[in-house]
């Protein structure tokens, strides 16, 4: 089953819009982001990484894993749709350090790295510092894998340079 990059993006916006129409104010991060795709492989794999996701303030059944969903996609069209978990931890008032793990559908477009299979799993590294006004600015690492599902694993690493606008200052002045 192939899943429309676009269907994804209007589930999110739907969502988010629906809340707001609802009178609760969202809460949680619109990231967008942006860094480099396969950087530790010498081919012709590499290229810039363009990343948007929603990560709603909704803790799950541990209070401190919360769920985020995913676009990912290079100038060459390789894609990465999917969600996971992950876990904001509190290093000091300001600073965070946030583990992801998730899934998603790949597409590898017309990059020449070819990772294997359409299910990828992405496991991430987050680094982030809140600012007064609850905006972050963090520093992430991610590895994409199929984790053996598919005959050759080659994997690729991406860094990537985030900012998370908060949903509630986001949308403050919007009135539906």
């Amino acid at each position: 089953m192939k899943i429309s990059p676009v269907f994804i993006l209007v589930f999110i916006l739907t969502t988010v819009l629906a809340r707001q129409a609802g009178a609760v104010k969202p809460a949680g991060f619109l990231g967008l982001s942006v860094g480099r795709y396969d950087i530790f492989h010498r081919d012709d794999g590499q290229s810039a990484d363009f990343r948007v996701e929603y990560r709603p303030d909704l803790p799950l059944f541990i209070k401190a894993f919360k769920p985020w969903a995913g676009l990912e996609l290079t100038p060459d069209g390789t894609l990465w749709a999917g969600g996971g978990l992950l876990a904001d931890i509190r290093l000091t008032d300001h600073v965070f350090l946030t583990p992801g793990f998730g899934a998603g559908y790949y597409n590898q477009g017309q990059n020449h790295l070819d990772l294997g299979f359409p299910l990828l799993f992405r496991s991430q590294l987050e680094l982030g510092y809140q600012l007064d006004s609850g905006e972050r600015i963090a520093l992430s690492f991610s590895h994409l894998s199929h984790c053996g599902l598919g005959d050759d694993n080659p994997g690729a690493e991406i860094v990537n340079l985030s900012y998370l606008i908060p949903l509630d200052r986001l949308f403050s002045g919007l009135s539906l």
